[in-house]
């Protein structure tokens, strides 16, 4: 046997040339004859040069030493373990991301003659003392909005950053989930898109009387849509990336959400119908292709984290969800409005639960998703796009387990499991107590049960059902969900127990709440005391009074 590339003999085992290093065990690598060298070229002008022509011959040859059949073999052996753990690694299921955990590490109290402002339990100075200030927490917690007096600062790492200070009216708002992007109109500037992280501020549009809508941001905040009056005069929905130029989509139409990247832009269009007067059409547009959603849109319009779904709703037709771009899929004939606020997830197959106790959404598997309106039997919507009722006749609440194979419902009075392949058979879970509310621990493996006569229980299911105390009136979370706090009677001792440990008295108070990312317990005294995720009670500082209250997390205007 003979090398194909350079004529050296070989015995037709080795890996590599002994004599130029080249590849034998592939294929043409090895001949039986020796190869043919090529003539001399003749003397005479030089051929012209082919286009894009490679001079390989050019390159210097990379010699290997020769190895032995066992150490080949060893190699050999070493490329496919590799491979197989590679394969081993891309197959492997992702955990479903939990986005349940909204952490607000910014808090404001209020003592009525003066005001404090917190982020993890740390005072921020407050940009003016003699100011009124209201805290907007954004979703997902890690950046916040501080307004007053015509004024608008943006919180983030701590650290308060300007945004419009008394130059002119503020109009329209708007933040990404994260509190990072902060958009907003004014009746002077026009409109102005703010990063934070950047702390960068972007005129995108100086005539704020051309504007025909407020802005709308993606969920990150790197996408802006909203229409004005182009040169023309002519209706315009533009389009911007992280602050970028704004450039043109489309014509007659107002944006009502956008995805990250834009990839998805959910609009409306005026239109007439003879029975209800003028109605907007709601569209979705996917590249260079639209999709018409619904024929008389209410109005109610919710995103998932990135903006590829969608939940809305019409005024006679129900409630739909639309996929990547897809037509809507009916989740519920008789329900016709959201609440104005749900938090946001990675799909509407995860784990979507809204501030109002009539709609619900939650993740089972993350190839379907559970709904129900007001008083009405729950349904999931299977793979293939069908929605199924489940067997409940009403459903008070339903958390999930990470792990996206294990749905807990809550009828009116009964706690059940329901497991993915087995939706008609919901597993009862204390069939003898009464529940009235239940907690899920953030690996889904435990349970918080409140029983209507105020028993606690601790339960892992397969286990028998764990009684911590009873006489319960009231009970709260962590933030992080991983601590209860209870009371059992008002201004009596406060306690807090763990999922792994006994109830422990804490100290009299009035009352507590989620406070900057951990608790708080408001004294009859006026003070506040704090408690980080995990960490032990303390007195907040000096202040007095107590946290001003907010309705809902920013996400659009």
């Amino acid at each position: 046997m003979y090398c194909a590339y350079c004529g050296a003999p070989c015995s037709g085992d080795e890996m590599f040339c002994p004599g130029c290093g080249s590849p034998l065990q592939t294929e043409g690598g090895m001949t039986d004859v020796p190869p043919s060298v090529p003539p001399a070229p003749e003397e005479g002008p030089p051929a012209p040069p082919e286009e894009a022509q490679v001079h390989t011959a050019a390159l210097p040859v990379l010699r290997l030493p020769r190895l032995s059949r066992r150490a080949r073999r060893a190699c050999l052996a070493l490329l496919v373990l590799l491979a197989a753990v590679g394969a081993a690694l891309a197959l492997r299921p992702r955990p479903a991301p939990d986005f349940s955990l909204s952490r607000q590490p910014y808090g404001l109290v209020d003592s009525g003659d003066a005001q404090a402002l917190y982020r993890d339990g740390e005072e921020i100075v407050l940009p003016d003392g003699d100011t009124a200030w209201y805290l907007l927490p954004s979703y997902t917690g890690e950046g916040a909005l501080l307004t007053g007096a015509s004024q608008l600062y943006a919180l983030w790492g701590g650290t308060s950053l300007p945004l419009h200070v008394e130059e002119s009216r503020l109009l329209n708002l708007a933040c990404s989930m994260d509190g990072r992007v902060v958009c907003y109109t004014t009746d002077g500037d026009g409109l102005l898109y703010f990063d934070a992280a950047r702390n960068q501020t972007f005129f995108l549009w100086e005539d704020g009387a051309a504007l025909l809508s407020g802005p709308v941001l993606s969920p990150s905040g790197d996408t802006l849509a909203f229409s004005a009056a182009g040169e023309d005069g002519e209706a315009t929905l533009f389009l911007s990336r992280d602050g970028g130029e704004p450039r043109p989509v489309m014509t007659d139409a107002v944006p009502a959400a956008v995805s990250d990247g834009g990839e998805y832009l959910y609009y409306s269009r005026s239109a007439s119908d003879p029975n209800n007067g003028q109605m907007d059409d709601l569209y979705v547009r996917n590249g260079a292709s639209s999709i018409l959603l619904a024929s008389q849109w209410s109005g109610d319009l919710v995103l998932n984290r990135d903006g590829s779904e969608a939940i809305y709703t019409t005024p006679s037709c129900g409630v739909f969800l639309t996929r990547q771009g897809s037509g809507g899929i009916l989740l519920d004939r008789d329900l016709s409005f959201l609440s104005p606020i749900l938090p946001q997830a990675s799909t509407f197959s995860t784990m979507i639960f809204s501030q109002a106790w009539y709609f619900d959404v939650t993740h089972l598997t993350g190839r379907f998703c559970v709904g129900y309106g007001s008083g009405e039997t729950p349904c999931y919507l299977t793979e293939g796009g069908e929605a199924q009722s489940l067997e409940f006749d009403l459903l008070r609440r339903s958390l999930a387990p990470p792990d996206g194979q294990t749905l807990y419902c809550l009828d009116s009075t009964h706690l059940f499991r329901v497991r993915a392949g087995h939706l008609e058979e919901p597993e009862p879970l204390l069939p003898d107590t009464l529940v009235d509310d239940f907690a899920l621990s953030p690996d889904g493996k435990s349970l918080f049960v409140r029983a209507m006569n105020g028993e606690l229980y601790r339960l892992i299911p397969g286990r028998e059902a764990e009684l911590l105390d009873s006489g319960l009136l009231s009970w709260q979370m962590s933030p992080d969900r991983k601590q209860l706090w209870y009371q059992k009677e008002e201004g009596g001792l406060l306690y807090a127990c763990t999922w792994s440990g006994a109830p422990a008295a804490l100290m009299e108070a009035d009352r507590y709440s989620p406070f900057c990312g951990g608790m708080a317990a408001y004294t009859s005294d006026g003070r506040v005391w704090y408690a980080p995720s995990g960490g032990a009670l303390a007195p907040l500082t000096d202040h007095t009074g107590a946290p001003q209250t907010y309705s809902s997390a920013i996400y659009e205007d």
